[in-house]
């Protein structure tokens, strides 16, 4: 660990820190997120207005949009409390509009993309204070939900 962070922490006594959430997290500015969260796009859906998006009458489209469908959900530890939110794609703000068991689905209206183009769900433009603003929750909170997730893992 560099110096300079060690002597930072007040109450050190020796010449190491545990460094904790903050691998997980964006907040210390000397560390880089350790971990991230990507999926790609699935689907891609013209919706007109009065369209249903997902189950539950959660979601009617006001007006005609484009949606797209990742393959992310609930089971994963993406919670329905995370409709509403918006997401960084592409280098826009994107709406998610509803949030089912196997996947979300996206507002991507004006933005080109297609098929199985990537999103990442957690990283430095999605980071966890996001969700955990949303979902009036912890980012520990939001972290462990997403140690669910039904992925690969790749150590890097």
């Amino acid at each position: 660990v560099d110096n300079s962070i060690v002597n930072q922490k007040k109450n050190h006594h020796k010449s190491m820190v545990r460094i904790g959430f903050d691998l997980y997290n964006k907040t210390n500015l000397h560390f880089k997120p350790v971990v991230s969260i990507k999926s790609s796009i699935v689907q891609i859906n013209q919706c007109k207005k009065g369209d249903l998006v997902g189950y539950n009458y959660k979601y009617v489209c006001p007006t005609k949009k484009t949606i797209a469908v990742v393959p992310v959900g609930y089971a994963d530890g993406f919670s329905m409390s995370f409709a509403g939110m918006f997401l960084n794609f592409k280098g826009k703000k994107c709406k998610v509009l509803n949030v089912c068991m196997d996947c979300f689905m996206l507002d991507i209206t004006n933005i080109k993309t297609k098929k199985g183009d990537e999103i990442f769900i957690l990283d430095e433009n999605n980071p966890l204070k996001i969700y955990a603003n949303h979902s009036n929750i912890s980012e520990y909170e939001v972290m462990c939900n997403f140690s669910h997730i039904r992925a690969s893992r790749k150590y890097i």
